[in-house]
């Protein structure tokens, strides 16, 4: 595992489960992910790191050129991860932020991305093997074109595309404030006459 689960491993040393315990007692700390995986390869030693990107660096160097992997990821969370957001206690859109974020959560949002973004690593793994199985003499990333060969595709919104679409609604937004202050200056100076 990482160097940075050295918490995680006195976690486990210290759980009253007998089989926790021998795990953390066998981990070791210190390889990076892609020493680590290789190892796993040369001597079958399972390797321990945040899910979500294991399974992205499995999907961009481990892919096969036919979409395999030699890799098996394990469905089950060894440790929970809870994620949180700096607002304050007392903020009065608590509630609002709350619903919006578990509607996206619950809706599948983040999973979607997830699955694309991981679907597109799979897909540049797998051409980067097809290339070298047809361009053996070629270095990683090099090309004969110069360019990469990347499917145009549809793809999912994400917040880059929605960042347009609240511009206009704030630069509205200000428009009618302004000609609403104006409206209203407007008819109070003309009631002052």
């Amino acid at each position: 595992m990482p160097s940075f689960g050295a918490t995680i491993r006195d976690i486990l040393k210290e759980s009253t489960s007998d089989s926790r315990r021998a795990l953390g007692n066998m981990m070791e700390l210190g390889f990076e992910i892609k020493e680590g995986l290789d190892l796993t390869l040369k001597y079958r030693y399972p390797y321990l790191d945040s899910l979500r990107y294991l399974q992205h660096q499995l999907a961009l160097h481990y892919t096969e050129a036919d979409g395999t992997s030699p890799f098996y990821v394990g469905r089950e969370r060894l440790m929970t991860t809870p994620n949180g957001w700096p607002i304050p206690h007392d903020a009065p859109f608590k509630d609002v932020f709350d619903f919006v974020i578990l509607a996206l959560d619950e809706g599948g949002i983040f999973n979607k991305w997830m699955k694309d973004w991981l679907d597109k690593a799979k897909k540049a793994g797998r051409l980067e093997k097809r290339r070298q199985m047809m361009e053996p003499h070629l270095t990683p990333g090099e090309s004969t074109s110069g360019k990469t060969s990347e499917q145009e595709g549809p793809t999912a919104l994400t917040i880059v595309h929605l960042q347009g679409p609240l511009l206009i609604w704030g630069i509205g937004l200000s428009v009618s404030g302004i000609a609403f202050t104006g409206e209203y200056f407007a008819l109070y100076y003309m009631n002052a006459q």
